[in-house]
């Protein structure tokens, strides 16, 4: 009977331990600082030092793919919380949501020779628009059935080496499937290698340079960087620098109407503020953009989208006077015909 109430204890123990790991990886990951995995200098008997450098990298972006799959369930979560989801699924993706935590929990705790190399293959893209993580490859030739492939690591974490307005063939390997509603459709999460990162940076290999072809077309306008998400969100599954359908600023608060799924909330946002000289030194000015840091997975059709309301004070922590004003783009459709 002891022994049987120390296992339980030490079990308890454990659990609360890989949660705690978990979590701390978690917000590494939401903060947008780079993930380390354990171990990764090699030590003087390593007979393999340039396979474990890969091996890192491809742990590191399996945690994040991890992270992200907790972000989802987290919003389906809240969601069927707090509506319009269904209630039933509470439990489930409590229960999700805490094995994912404990897959993120034992990966960060591997040492890279004991991590299996995932599958490898060549793809081809045309880059249109600045990476980052969570961006979707612009595979050639995808359709509706994908293949959606999401970046969640790429070598020496240089998305620049990816640029807009080329085509490239890149290494990648698929990290971890990726859940999502249709499940005939192929959706993984990958990391793209540029060169041979077992002997570390180098100029790009045969099947991984760019392709040259016909002129390329000029790169679209460039897009204000930020820490974590730099490229546009063309749609609620996507995250990035959300394109709004309208806008209305008030002296104290403005609101939105964006495109939603069914679960996007005013925590699915991010607004960046920058702070600007104004038309007096009292006065100051306010530059806000928002950006979609969480995707809608949810599969209702709302042709209006949803209204948001963000207060100056209580959502943005801007007090006093003060001007501002939104940078985001709005998306404007064409005219019916009369």
């Amino acid at each position: 009977m002891r022994n049987h109430i120390l296992n339980g204890a030490f079990s308890r123990i454990g659990t609360m331990r890989r949660m705690a790991i978990a979590t701390t990886m978690l917000t590494l990951l939401l903060c947008g600082q780079p993930l380390t995995a354990q171990n990764q200098i090699p030590s003087p008997g390593d007979p393999n030092p340039g396979g474990d450098r890969l091996k890192s990298a491809l742990m590191n972006a399996t945690m994040r793919a991890i992270g992200f799959e907790i972000q989802m369930y987290e919003i389906r979560l809240n969601a069927a919380k707090n509506g319009p989801g269904d209630p039933a699924n509470i439990p489930v993706f409590e229960a999700e949501i805490a094995t994912l935590k404990d897959e993120l929990a034992h990966t960060s705790q591997m040492a890279p020779s004991d991590f299996a190399l995932p599958p490898k293959e060549i793809v081809h893209i045309t880059v249109t628009q600045p990476y980052t993580y969570g961006s979707m490859l612009e595979v050639d030739n995808m359709t509706r059935s994908g293949p959606f492939y999401h970046v969640t690591g790429i070598t020496n974490d240089d998305f620049s080496l990816l640029e807009p307005g080329k085509k490239y063939a890149l290494a990648i390997y698929v990290v971890r499937p990726r859940d999502y509603v249709l499940p005939f459709a192929e959706n993984a999460y990958v990391y793209v290698q540029i060169g041979d990162q077992r002997t570390g940076p180098s100029e790009a290999t045969a099947d991984q340079q760019l392709i040259p072809e016909s002129p390329t077309p000029s790169p679209p306008p460039a897009i204000p960087p930020t820490p974590s998400f730099g490229i546009l969100s063309l749609s609620p599954r996507q995250t990035g620098q959300e394109i709004l359908l309208a806008i209305n600023l008030g002296a104290n608060s403005f609101t939105i109407r964006t495109a939603s799924n069914g679960c996007t909330f005013k925590s699915s946002f991010r607004v960046d503020i920058h702070k600007a000289e104004g038309i007096s030194p009292k006065l100051p000015h306010y530059d806000l953009t928002i950006y979609r840091i969480q995707p809608d997975e949810c599969k209702m059709i709302l042709y209006d989208g949803v209204e948001i309301t963000f207060d100056l004070a209580e959502d943005l922590s801007i007090a006093g006077p003060c001007t501002y004003s939104v940078t985001n783009w709005v998306y404007r459709s064409a005219e019916r015909p009369q």
